[in-house]
């Protein structure tokens, strides 16, 4: 026998499910069975209603799911960080060529950004005066 879990609701909390609502419960049950299809069967009840009976689980396979997940979630984490630091890296790097500290290089960086901003603002509002025939 393995031990599945299997999701229900009351019919009530069904129907606010369904009808997109937000306040209802999930009763999770943990039922010793021979196959997913008998865990569901005594869970039924009058009055309930079974989520996904199609994928009922053993605990074994929810663990292993979220071992899974939360290793790919590291594995994401690990990946931002070593971005973040060679970004940071890049940026030290690149001050010290130009022969400036990490706060002025960003102020130039900012500074550069900033004027080509204006030159493509400036440069949009001629072609509109040329437009307008001013």
């Amino acid at each position: 026998m393995k031990t599945y879990r299997v999701k229900r609701v009351t019919t009530e909390d069904f129907g606010i499910m369904m009808s997109g609502g937000y306040l209802y419960d999930i009763e999770y049950l943990d039922i010793e069975a021979e196959t997913p299809e008998e865990a569901v069967n005594k869970a039924e009840a009058v009055g309930y209603v079974i989520i996904n009976k199609g994928y009922v689980k053993t605990l074994e396979e929810l663990e292993a799911e979220e071992k899974a997940w939360r290793e790919e979630r590291a594995a994401e984490e690990a990946k931002k960080e070593a971005a973040k630091i060679k970004r940071k890296e890049t940026e030290e790097r690149k001050a010290a060529e130009a022969g400036m500290t990490v706060k002025e290089y960003r102020a130039e960086k900012w500074r550069q950004g900033e004027i080509r901003r204006l030159q493509r603002i400036l440069k949009e509002t001629e072609e509109a005066l040329k437009k307008l025939g001013a």
